[in-house]
């Protein structure tokens, strides 16, 4: 239990952070690939994507424990955290008809606990454990941190990648 909410508190913790180094880098472009560049729901996914990799990749190497399924529990876990960010916002700002900005904070929060759940109950299962499942997870990994930049490079023209007002 102690390792999940150390996990929960880091991801928190670099994702708060992630949400100003944008600004503090001067908005730096390159920066604007691993952190958010305007207050979209899409930009705002990076604040668990990036920081829940930088947490598990550290986390893997400081515990030197052979893990064969690590990279698909934390696509899993990943996606399983970015829709809760996307359900939970338009759920709520689709009820109400606006938004509130301690609403998205604990949204974000709530975001990384599914994240954390999801990831450790992934690892602790088994499942998934192939070579084959990890290069997949892996690639996987890779094309979304990619669209990432490119689509903050290139925003569609839908809500998604509009700041809500």
């Amino acid at each position: 239990m102690g390792g999940a909410v150390l996990k929960f508190l880091g991801i928190a913790a670099l994702g708060t952070l992630g949400h100003f180094i944008y600004d503090w880098t001067g908005e730096n472009s390159v920066i604007g690939w691993f952190f958010p560049v305007n207050e979209s729901i899409f930009e705002h996914l990076k604040l668990i994507f990036f920081p829940a990799i930088i947490y598990s990749v550290a986390e893997h190497f400081i515990k030197k424990k052979p893990c064969t399924n690590c990279l698909p529990s934390l696509l899993s876990a990943l996606v399983c955290g970015m829709l809760s960010i996307i359900v939970s916002f338009y759920t709520y700002t689709g009820v109400l008809g606006f938004k509130i900005d301690f609403l998205n904070i604990l949204i974000f929060f709530l975001a990384v606990a599914v994240f954390v759940s999801k990831y450790n109950k992934k690892v602790n299962s088994g499942e998934y454990s192939s070579k084959k499942a990890s290069l997949i997870s892996l690639i996987l990994l890779v094309l979304i941190a990619f669209l990432f930049g490119y689509f903050t490079e290139n925003p569609l023209s839908i809500p998604l990648f509009i700041p809500p007002r």
